[in-house]
């Protein structure tokens, strides 16, 4: 059903397909709710693209995505055009400037060698940050447009074997996405705290600081080409090439401004309705505490890897856990299963009902659990350190993932740390990537997905379970090309990573996360232990299942002690301390982020130091909130 034609966020297959979750749901034995609400959508009227040749006239260039035989949403007509959500409408003719990354440093390379960045269009290759940041950064710069596009170095024929033949990105194929510009806050751009519900503060267009001002378009490798091989001035440094073979040489800065482009966008960005589905069964001994597991339904096309791939191991979880129901189980905590709307565009569904309940969800949440991307053999997955253990316990119960066919004898834990090793051997990249120590397995959360607003708005403990095709995501994210077929022949063709996932969220092992919470507390070490030889017997006294209630409301309020009301310095929707998403990466999780921002903005040493107090104090105060008995 998801996968098998468009259902953009806002579009009426989107809504077939809440009514379809809701349906499924209700069949499971699961009482279904859908949740209406209206943010800021963002769909195309045209785009055009077109290089002004010096007396050779205009060469348009194709913004029409390739078609794969025997994939048929590839030419369905119902999908929406390449195209990036939010772009600002406009019509310019300017110079082009390649920017790399559009990284902040590229962007400073550039005006260390006098290369004019204001009024021109920026041409940025994917990756390393959020495609909203390199927009952001470009409109900082006064640029006027922005291109991006995926060069076969980091995602294309360069990666491996490109589409039908094998996982990575043909050279028709084209990356949309939104570029909100998300680390300044996610969901709704005109309600940023307030879910988009009618008598709701809403800003203006003018007034939201996360709608570009410039327009932005999408590029397939196969058109960039015509451009890179136009560019003159400056040849870009060593790092800064890709894996196009240009007529030219190599890839150049354009600052000799010859190259010049005409880049004319129209877009509908208004509000409009999206629908959240809300599955849930009541627990037992902690009704009033709930677990939540997330997955999104909309997609740019069909999306059969993002997100139907976790949208259909949801589905199987919901009908285990509706059998189970029916015969007479009952989960100890509520637990929510929800299917998000919105996501791709920035993380609506998700975040506008976490801004609807947040008292409630404060008070009640004990874990958000999101799963997106299930796509290859290689482990992906990232969480707040107070539930990581479990996230490794239950991978060395759990079988490895037999991806290629073959049954595997080792863990999947011993699998993940075989992944890893090999991983940073070939990166060449150390222990400290940005992941959570002892083992160095799972990722700090920052940004890109659903667990966002749970755990950097909330600060609920949050995970996200992914897989992915190797360093890069794989090669056909975000195109007509994320198919059923691409699915079936090279993303998982023996749905084995499915399965495997499927196990992993399985509410068993969730429930016994929940359970073993109090163990997983290094910080009052010292009273689990005592408490655990109390409890040896069969059946606890009612004194001691009191104090084990105690101590897991510890443990689970240790995300919320970490959370600071007024929120980070320059992006106050952010709340979370210590994890947050770099605010030029995007995605990334980076630590201690207020003081990150702090340097990134070159604020007095005065408001460092003042930031760095506020969070000595936090965590401080939690510190002496778990050692006291």
């Amino acid at each position: 059903m998801y996968a098998q034609s468009p259902h953009p966020a806002g579009s009426l297959q989107d809504y077939r397909t809440a009514l379809y979750t809701a349906e499924q749901f209700k069949s499971f034995g699961i009482h279904a709710q859908i949740s209406e609400y209206y943010p800021l959508l963002s769909v195309p009227i045209h785009r055009h693209l077109s290089i002004q040749l010096p007396l050779k006239g205009i060469k348009r260039l194709n913004l029409t995505e390739s078609s794969i035989p025997g994939d048929s949403c590839t030419n369905n007509q119902d999908a929406l055009p390449p195209y990036f959500g939010y772009s600002d409408s406009g019509n310019i003719t300017a110079s082009v400037i390649y920017v790399n990354y559009a990284r902040p440093m590229d962007f400073q390379w550039l005006k260390d060698n006098n290369v004019t960045l204001e009024g021109k269009i920026a041409l940025a290759r994917y990756g390393s940050n959020f495609r909203g940041v390199k927009v952001m950064l470009a409109e900082q710069h006064k640029m006027v447009g922005v291109l991006i596009y995926s060069d076969p170095l980091d995602d294309g024929y360069a990666q491996g074997p490109v589409y039908p033949d094998g996982p990575w990105r043909p050279e028709g194929s084209f990356q949309r996405g939104s570029v909100q510009y998300n680390s300044i806050y996610g969901g709704d751009p005109l309600t940023p705290g307030f879910p988009s519900l009618p008598g709701e503060p809403y800003l203006s267009k003018e007034e939201s600081k996360t709608i570009p001002h410039i327009p932005a378009l999408p590029l397939s490798y196969g058109q960039a080409r015509y451009i890179l091989e136009l560019l003159g001035g400056k040849k870009a440094p060593e790092t800064w090439q890709g894996a196009l073979k240009l007529d030219n040489g190599g890839y150049y800065v354009g600052d000799d401004e010859a190259t010049v482009l005409n880049m004319d966008v129209a877009m509908d960005n208004s509000i409009g309705p999206i629908w959240d589905v809300i599955g849930t069964i009541e627990g037992t001994e902690e009704p009033d505490q709930m677990v939540l597991i997330g997955n999104h339904r909309d997609a740019w096309v069909c999306g059969a890897v993002d997100p139907s791939s976790a949208s259909a191991v949801m589905l199987e979880i919901a009908r285990g856990l509706g059998d189970l129901f029916k015969d007479g189980w009952k989960p100890r905590r509520t637990l929510i299963i929800a299917s998000w709307d919105g996501e791709e565009l920035g993380l609506l569904g998700s975040t506008e009902y976490a801004e609807d309940h947040a008292e409630l969800l404060k008070k009640q949440a004990v874990a958000y659990v999101n799963v997106d991307n299930l796509v290859g053999p290689f482990v992906s997955s990232g969480g707040t350190p107070s539930i990581a253990k479990f996230l490794q316990e239950t991978a060395q119960l759990i079988p490895g993932n037999p991806f290629y066919g073959v049954n595997v004898t080792e863990s999947l834990y011993e699998q993940w740390v075989n992944q890893t090793a090999v991983r940073r051997s070939s990166l060449e990249v150390g222990a400290d990537d940005r992941t959570l120590a002892p083992d160095h397995l799972i990722q700090f959360l920052g940004s890109g997905t659903d667990f966002t607003a749970f755990y950097q708005h909330l600060g609920i403990p949050s995970a996200n379970l992914g897989y992915t095709i190797g360093s890069a995501m794989y090669g056909t994210y975000h195109s007509t090309m994320d198919s059923i077929p691409y699915v079936r022949t090279v993303g998982d063709p023996h749905y084995a990573t499915h399965t495997t996932m499927a196990k992993c969220v399985d509410y068993s092992a969730l429930h016994e996360a929940i359970r073993k919470f109090s163990s997983n507390a290094e910080v009052f070490q010292a009273h689990v232990s005592e408490f655990l030889q109390k409890t040896t017997t069969k059946k606890e006294s009612r004194k001691y299942k009191a104090e084990r209630h105690l101590w897991n409301e510890k443990l689970v309020s240790l995300e919320r002690f970490l959370i600071s009301d007024a929120g980070l310095p320059h992006r106050p929707w952010f709340k979370h301390m210590i994890f947050g998403p770099g605010f030029y990466e995007g995605y990334k999780g980076a630590t201690f982020p207020g003081i990150s921002d702090s340097i990134v903005f070159e604020d007095d040493s005065a408001a460092i130091q003042a930031h760095v107090d506020d969070v000595a104090a936090v965590i401080n105060t939690a510190a002496a909130y778990f050692t006291s008995v």
